[in-house]
């Protein structure tokens, strides 16, 4: 009796929470996985740790099994439909020229952000760790330099798909489409988007750029937020990234530079405010395509 009020419960418990459980046990099995199968090519390919094709996979690799398999699962257990519940729903028209503001708008502000950021030091008693996380922000920098700067068409649209393509859909469907829209049904959207923002910049690892990172988990939350397509966010996400490619390959293969980095920063940094007014302009103009249909 006692068994079969224990298997009623958790059944219960499975129904009641399936949603949350399945996502969860599956990036914690996927946080399991990755390390192991990384561990095993290195041993199985000496020297491979070196190698760019090695980064790349491994790059696909986290991508994909922690980021893509969860909201999977998420969307699998959704009573809903499974592409509504993770927010794969087609935008208006209108929308994809608003998006386009936000992004060229956001240029300047996050450029700003970045500044700052990057200008912030520890008190003086921690100038050891300091200089320890400054040192590994700069290890990590010549890591994706020796990624981005390729000459040939071939490896920058390697990187077009391993750096900027993947990880945009992925991480989208992950922190927007499954953790974004989990915390928005069970608190207020808004604190759901801040929360998102600040999971999604610290799970890069990257506190000299934790501040202009979290500005883009907001861009990308109030992007699904005011017009419930993960399409729009997740292409903002990839033209974000893949600008970042395009423009080194160019600079690698053609010596052109193209910077843009510097708009918004010193006494320009009231293109960081303008900037900022257009881009909430433009957030506030997007809707739900269920708006409009129903407003018609």
């Amino acid at each position: 009796m006692k068994q079969t009020d224990s298997d009623s419960f958790s059944r219960h418990l499975w129904e009641e929470h399936r949603q949350l459980l399945a996502p969860a046990l599956v990036f914690l099995a996927a946080a399991f996985i990755t390390p192991l199968l990384t561990s095993i090519l290195a041993l199985a390919v000496p020297g491979c740790t070196e190698n760019t094709l090695y980064s790349r996979i491994i790059q696909v690799l986290s991508s994909i099994l922690l980021f893509g398999m969860p909201p999977i699962a998420y969307a699998l257990t959704a009573r809903e439909n499974p592409a509504a519940s993770l927010g794969l729903i087609r935008p208006r028209t209108a929308d994809w020229t608003y998006l386009l503001i936000v992004i060229i708008s956001s240029i300047p502000a996050v450029n700003l952000l970045s500044d700052i950021n990057l200008s912030i030091h520890l008190p003086e008693s921690m100038q050891t760790l300091e200089a320890q996380i400054r040192e590994s922000h700069r290890q990590s920098e010549l890591s994706t330099d020796r990624l981005l700067n390729v000459s040939s068409p071939a490896l920058m649209l390697a990187n077009i798909i391993t750096i900027a393509l993947i990880p945009a859909v992925t991480e989208e469907l992950f922190f927007r489409g499954w953790i974004q829209t989990s915390l928005a049904r069970r608190m207020n959207p808004h604190i759901a988007i801040l929360i998102t923002a600040i999971v999604f910049s610290a799970l890069h690892f990257q506190p000299l750029a934790f501040i202009p990172r979290t500005a883009f988990g907001l861009i990308y939350g109030y992007i699904l937020l005011r017009s419930g397509s993960l399409w729009l966010t997740m292409t903002a996400h990839f033209v974000n990234n893949a600008v970042i490619v395009l423009f080194a390959y160019l600079s690698t293969a053609y010596g052109i530079g193209i910077d843009t980095q510097s708009p918004g920063t010193g006494s320009s940094w009231s293109l960081a405010l303008a900037g900022l007014a257009l881009l909430i302009f433009a957030l506030a103009r997007m809707k739900h395509a269920t708006e409009t249909k129903h407003s018609t």
